[in-house]
């Protein structure tokens, strides 16, 4: 008997052939679909038959690296190519990249995934600072060297694998990653111990995974890390009642609580960079920290061997979250930055606050709140830098310059990037001027609107003391005083001219967006006087006229006043 056979149609051969390859795709990375980025996305530079990405100004998201920029093989990126470039979601490198220079993807918060060209030798400094989105990490086989802080502050990185190859590894390159489980190292223990890695700065509990046995790195799996260091000293619940190891018998000059993530100060506490791995003397790295006490805080950044990059070239740094003062009286002196954080600031509860630094005093990148409480700040660049709103309250703050830093003076005394100045009850006071005028070349400049309420603000600046997208005081106690250098420049420059101001404020001297040597706004008398006469406007717009002091036997009252109709007298 002929065996029988059964063929498919040809309609649903072609289907099943379809949905096979269907399949198949799915099973392929994204990275095989990816095209790489266009040229226009890249600032670059070319020499010696090699292409460096010296910025990159595309919109995010998953970016693969083209392979040539120009004709020629990309082999690298400059310090800060990717910076801050927060919707970053992944990165690909062409198998030409060899290095990663400074700060390259610092900031890159969205960072979820890294493909390392297998060609990859060197990553340098801070090279994946605070990118958050990492959880695991896989450097590639051929990377012999892993530089300061590589990826320090990936609070959410839980593995890391180094490979062999490596014969330069920096002891705080998972610095401050406080959910590090394991470093895999694919050498013996005894190519780990050559590495000369500071258990100190490894994250507590971490272990390392060596291909003949398991080092149990940082410390006591049982103590907690606090997501802080003070002075290089990373805070755990085995430290945290005297962070600083002072004597016996004597009051502890650091001390965190954390149920209250509450970090007291007290006395004298000196850092430098060069002791603390070239991080600033205070980092939190997550969570809320408020800070108290009355301590003196010394900061020295180092020379530019020593000096650490970006945010965390300040005295006090905060990655993520808030950070508040509250009652406290610290005074910090540092020739760079006074405090830098991503997140926000607020400033309370009596707090007296001084600052003296080479760099900005204040950069919040988000909100800055001020509220009953006293600020001098000595700096030779911005005072205050703001990325939204700031608010300030029932508080006086006063911005001077550092002319031995800077002998030409500094740029803003306060500058908000896209957000509001209110000012209540509050007294601001940015004057200081030199041998060649005022220190600063702008006073106020604001990405938003200005508000004052019963406040004074004394301002005098090179170019312009007060320049905001629209205005409106209110309080016949407020005043607002705007000077400039030469009499060529406008000291008040608002860009709705439409200006509100309430409770008899005018403008007495000068004049907003004209060139003038000084504007000043304040309480206007209810009473004027025009030639002999003294009178007031009345509730209809018409003058009524309270005195006359000249010494006509007969007098003639004048029809108007003032461009006013005279209705009453005396």
């Amino acid at each position: 008997m002929k065996e029988q056979t059964t063929r498919t149609p040809p309609k649903l051969r072609i289907l099943s052939a379809f949905l096979a390859v269907a399949m198949l795709l799915t099973l392929l990375p994204a990275a095989a679909f990816a095209a790489p980025a266009p040229e226009s996305d890249f600032e670059y530079g070319a020499s010696n038959g090699r292409a460096i990405i010296r910025k990159y100004k595309g919109a995010g998201g998953t970016v693969e690296i083209p392979a040539t920029l120009g004709g020629y093989p990309v082999t690298g990126m400059k310090m800060q190519a990717f910076i801050e470039c927060t919707s970053l979601k992944s990165v690909s490198m062409p198998e030409s990249m060899t290095w990663i220079g400074d700060s390259a993807f610092a900031g890159c918060t969205g960072l979820e995934q890294v493909e390392f060209s297998p060609n990859l030798t060197t990553i340098g400094p801070n090279s994946f600072y605070s990118c958050n989105g990492l959880t695991s990490v896989v450097v590639p086989d051929k990377v012999t060297s892993i530089e300061s802080l590589a990826f320090f502050g990936c609070l959410n990185l839980e593995s890391i694998t180094i490979p062999a190859s490596v014969t330069t590894l920096d002891s705080t390159f998972v610095f401050g990653c406080t959910n590090l489980k394991k470093i895999e190292f694919k050498g013996t223990q005894e190519q780990w111990n050559a590495l000369s890695i500071n258990p100190h700065y490894l994250p507590v509990g971490v272990s390392i995974v060596c291909t003949d046995g398991t080092i149990g790195g940082g410390s006591d799996p049982n103590v907690k890390n606090y997501s802080l260091t003070v002075c290089g000293k990373a805070v755990t619940s085995a430290n945290c009642e005297n962070i600083l190891e002072d004597p016996a018998g004597t009051t502890p000059r650091a001390v965190y609580d954390p149920d209250s993530k509450t970090l007291t100060l007290n006395g004298t506490i000196k850092a430098a960079a060069a002791d603390t791995q070239k991080t600033g003397a205070i980092i939190k790295t997550e969570d809320a920290l408020t800070i108290t006490g009355n301590a003196a805080l010394e900061w020295d950044g180092g020379d530019s061997d020593d000096a650490p990059m970006g945010i965390l070239a300040a005295g006090v740094t905060a990655e993520t979250g808030k950070l508040t003062l509250s009652g406290a009286v610290l005074e910090i002196t540092a020739d760079a930055g006074g405090i830098d954080l991503l997140g926000s600031l607020t400033i309370e509860n009596q707090t007296r606050l001084t600052v003296k630094s080479g760099g900005r005093c204040i950069e919040a990148g988000e909100t800055l709140e001020i509220s009953n409480s006293q600020l001098d700040l000595d700096t030779v660049d911005d005072a205050i830098r703001v990325g939204s709103t700031a608010r300030i309250e029932n508080s006086t703050l006063t911005i001077t310059g550092l002319d031995e830093y800077n002998d030409e003076g500094g740029m803003h005394a306060l500058i908000t990037e896209d957000g509001d100045l209110i000012v209540e009850n509050s007294t601001i006071t940015a004057m200081d001027s030199g041998d060649e005028g005022y220190y600063y070349q702008y006073g106020l400049w604001l990405g938003g609107k200005l508000e004052v309420s019963n406040s004074v603000l004394t301002l005098g600046a090179q170019d312009c003391a007060m320049n905001a997208d629209s205005m409106e005081a209110r309080g016949s106690n407020s005043k607002i005083t705007a000077a400039v250098d030469d009499e060529n420049h406008v000291p008040v420059q608002v860009d709705d001219p439409a200006v509100i101001l309430h409770d008899d404020l005018e403008v007495t001297e000068g004049a907003l967006n004209t060139e003038c040597p000084k504007v000043v706004i304040e309480h206007a008398s209810p009473y004027k006087v025009e030639g002999d006469y003294t009178y007031e406007i009345t509730t209809d717009g018409n003058v009524r006229i309270l005195a006359y002091d000249g010494s006509e036997a007969d007098v003639v009252v004048p029809a108007t006043l003032g461009g006013r109709d005279v209705t009453t007298c005396f």
